[in-house]
């Protein structure tokens, strides 16, 4: 009959005279003779640590120094689980392997121990080479050095190989090379107003819509009545998932009274359907295709915020333009995250004080963008 499970470790004594700790139904040796000073020692400690997490101390297995090939797979696999199967999930997984794969195509071999900065910036140049702008060059270098950190936090590598690394600082502009995108600018009223005959007559009010609220498309896609107050002339979105969510939680979105009229004469069958159930890829494709047909400039419908943000700067402030268009400073967010909803209604009044649309934001000529 086997021995029944123990909550509590008891020293006991081996036959050959090593002292041994009996727990949970298991039996493991401890350091030198039964009632030694070290072997009582050691059971004080394990004790300790059982007490305090109810099982027994994680033992470290030493392992044989992994490649950097080794150490990428691991990562891959531990972000595949930790960023979960979601969508959001699997784009952030996808945009760790392409930081990964630049440093396993040149250091695949290398010892991760070995890995220093003169190893990471040869990644950062092949990767300017290859046409990558200043942003992502350096964006998947610190994707790199959190791999490194993560290496260290799970023991597979010294730390002082994450410190190294962490002193690169990133590529500066117009240092060693890196280009930058050209500045988003608003999309001109010319180019707004000729593709919009083109578009299809749901994705035409959709894009009328999203020039009104500044929504990112994302956002605007997954908008249902349910979601919105609707109980004013101008309404309030809520929007609970979003780009910027863990900085400052759940946003407001205003829908001025101009925008109100487009979704009350389009509204769906159910409160918890979609008033445009299409992707951002179909919305982008349909608004280049319309943008051919009318002989203008490509715009894309996200350069549509630029164009409320310069509009909202020019006739009220800056300030305010911050507040509708949701911007990502948290400390600015908290000093009025109670008054929002008041504070995007005063706004909106300002904007639209007879409830009828606004113009302006998008000019022939460059302004500022808020």
């Amino acid at each position: 009959m086997s021995r029944p499970p123990n909550p509590i470790p008891k020293y006991t004594l081996h036959s050959s005279g090593r002292a041994r700790i009996y727990f949970n139904s298991v039996f493991k040796y401890l350091p030198g003779d039964y009632n030694s000073p070290e072997s009582r020692q050691a059971f004080y400690e394990m004790c300790e640590i059982i007490h305090a997490t109810g099982d027994w101390p994680v033992e470290v297995v030493p392992e044989k120094p992994l490649t950097v090939m080794e150490l990428g797979i691991r990562y891959l696999a531990f972000c595949v689980g930790y960023y979960g199967q979601n969508s959001k999930g699997r784009t952030e997984a996808v945009n760790l392997r392409y930081a990964v794969d630049s440093l396993t195509d040149l250091y695949g071999s290398k010892l991760a121990g070995e890995f220093g900065p003169v190893q990471l910036k040869a990644v950062r140049k092949s990767l300017i080479k290859k046409g990558h702008v200043r942003r992502s060059v350096n964006k998947r270098a610190t994707q790199i050095i959190a791999c490194f950190k993560w290496a260290v936090e799970e023991g597979l590598i010294p730390p002082d190989v994450w410190q190294r690394l962490s002193a690169v600082k990133p590529i500066a502009p117009g240092r060693e090379g890196a280009v930058d995108n050209p500045p988003v600018e608003p999309v001109m009223d010319s180019q707004y107003e000729l593709a919009l005959p083109y578009l299809p007559a749901r994705l035409k009010i959709a894009i009328q819509v999203q020039r009104l609220t500044g929504m990112r498309s994302k956002e605007l896609l997954t908008m249902c009545p349910q979601d919105c107050d609707m109980s004013r002339e101008h309404w309030i979105y809520r929007l609970e998932k979003h780009k910027t969510e863990k900085y400052i939680g759940v946003a407001f979105v205003l829908i001025p009274a101009p925008a109100v009229v487009l979704l009350l004469d389009n509204m769906p069958k159910t409160v918890s359907d979609r008033w445009f159930p299409w992707s951002v890829g179909h919305q982008q494709k349909s608004v280049s295709r319309a943008c051919l047909s009318a002989g203008v400039p490509h715009w894309y419908p996200h350069q549509l915020r630029h164009n409320l943000a310069t509009e909202i700067n020019e006739k009220l402030n800056i300030e305010a333009a911050q507040k509708v268009l949701r911007h990502t400073d948290p400390r600015m967010t908290r000093r009025y995250s109670k008054e929002t909803v008041d504070g995007l209604l005063s706004v909106a009044d300002q904007l639209y004080p007879d409830g009828k649309m606004g113009g302006g934001g998008g000019r022939d000529k460059a302004g500022p963008t808020g």
